[in-house]
C-alpha cells in the first residue's frame, strides 16, 4: 500500500550556476534572480551557498521573508585531515555562523572535507581501490578529531552538524565513507546522504542508508549518468570538468535510482529535508531560463514519490 507524504523540498544556487570558482567562460546570476526563481518555483527552502552570495545577515533575512523561504543549510568545507590548514578554516567560521545562528528553524552545518586537496579533485570516481584511498593513520585520526572540533563549535552556535561525503576529496569512497562513520561520535554529527556522490566513489546510497539509517540526518538529491561519468572518468576529467559534461541529470531521468532511495529512506523513518542538487554551469551563451525547466521538474518528481506503505 502505498501514499503521498508532505516532504520538505529546498534548493540550492548550485543549481543555478552559482559555484564557488568558476572556469573561465562561466557566470554566476545574481542573488535577487535566483531566490525569486526559487520562491516562484514553489521550493520551501534554500541553501546559504558560497559565502556572501545570499548577502549580509540583514539581507539574507529580509530576502528570505520576503519569499517565505527557509534557511535550510550551509556547506561548509575543511581540510580536517590537515592541522596547520584547519585551525585558521575553524577560526574563520564564526563569519558563517553569525548567518546562520538564532534563527526560529536551526539550518544544518553540512560539513565536508576540503576541496583541492592534492591527487583527490582532478581523480573523482577513480581512487577507490588505489593507495591513494587508504589515508595514514595519523591523517586519519586529524581527521575525525577536527571533525567533531567543527561539530562542536556548530552545536554550541545552535545548528545541527552533518558530514557530506564529497567526490573529489578523502571521504568520497564507500571505504572512506564508512571508515569515517564508524569513528565519529554520531551524537555529535549525522551524516548528510548524497545519492549521487555515492555513486560516483563506488559506494550504493541504497545500502548506505540500510546500514547508516539511523544516523542520516540531512539529504542532497542528485541524479547522474552512469554513461557520461564512465566517459569523463574515462577521459580523466576533474569534478568541474564532470560537472559540465552534464553528468548531473534531472531527477528520475538518470541512473541514480532517486525514488528508490527515497522510499528507502522514508521506510527507516526519514522526515527530514531534501535539497535538490543537479549541479550546474552557466557559460556565455546560457541565460537563467535555461535552468528552471529542470529545477522545475525536479521539484514535481521529488513531490511525486510515492511514500512506503507501512
Amino acid at each position: 500500500m502505498t501514499g503521498t507524504v508532505d516532504r520538505l523540498v529546498a534548493t540550492t544556487p548550485t543549481n543555478f550556476g552559482v559555484q564557488r570558482m568558476l572556469p573561465p567562460n562561466a557566470w554566476k546570476p545574481d542573488a535577487d534572480s535566483v531566490l525569486a526563481a526559487v520562491a516562484e518555483l514553489g521550493y520551501d527552502g534554500i541553501a546559504l551557498g558560497p559565502p556572501g552570495y545570499l548577502g549580509t545577515r540583514h539581507e539574507l533575512d529580509v530576502s528570505l521573508a520576503d519569499r517565505e523561504l527557509v534557511l535550510v543549510e550551509a556547506f561548509l568545507p575543511f581540510h580536517f585531515s590537515r592541522n596547520d590548514l584547519f585551525g585558521e578554516e575553524l577560526a574563520a567560521l564564526q563569519t558563517a555562523l553569525s548567518l546562520l545562528a538564532d534563527r526560529a528553524f536551526s539550518p544544518f552545518a553540512v560539513l565536508s572535507e576540503g576541496f583541492r586537496e592534492p591527487g583527490r579533485w582532478e581523480q573523482a570516481g577513480r581512487v577507490r581501490g588505489t593507495e591513494g584511498e587508504r589515508l595514514p593513520s595519523a591523517r586519519f585520526a586529524a581527521l575525525v578529531s577536527n571533525l567533531h572540533r567543527a561539530a562542536d563549535a556548530c552545536l554550541d552556535a545552535g545548528l545541527r552538524p552533518v558530514l557530506h561525503h564529497h567526490a573529489g576529496t578523502l571521504v568520497e569512497t564507500d571505504y572512506e565513507i564508512r571508515r569515517v562513520v564508524e569513528a565519529m561520535d554520531t551524537d555529535r554529527v549525522g551524516l548528510c546522504l548524497d545519492t549521487a556522490h555515492a555513486w560516483i566513489g563506488g559506494a550504493d546510497p541504497l545500502a548506505l542508508v540500510r546500514d547508516f539509517g539511523d544516523i542520516i540526518r540531512h539529504v542532497h538529491v542528485k541524479d547522474l549518468s552512469f554513461q557520461r561519468l564512465q566517459q569523463g572518468t574515462g577521459l580523466r576529467h576533474d569534478l568541474t570538468q564532470l560537472t559540465i559534461e552534464k553528468v548531473f541529470v534531472p531527477l528520475g531521468t538518470g541512473d541514480g535510482m532517486i525514488a528508490e532511495a527515497v522510499a528507502r529512506l522514508e521506510r527507516t523513518g526519514y522526515r527530514g529535508w531534501y535539497v535538490v542538487e543537479q549541479d550546474r554551469l552557466l557559460f556565455d551563451d546560457d541565460a537563467l531560463d535555461s535552468v528552471l525547466d529542470d529545477q522545475r521538474r525536479n521539484l514535481e518528481f521529488l513531490r511525486g514519490v510515492e511514500a512506503p506503505g507501512a
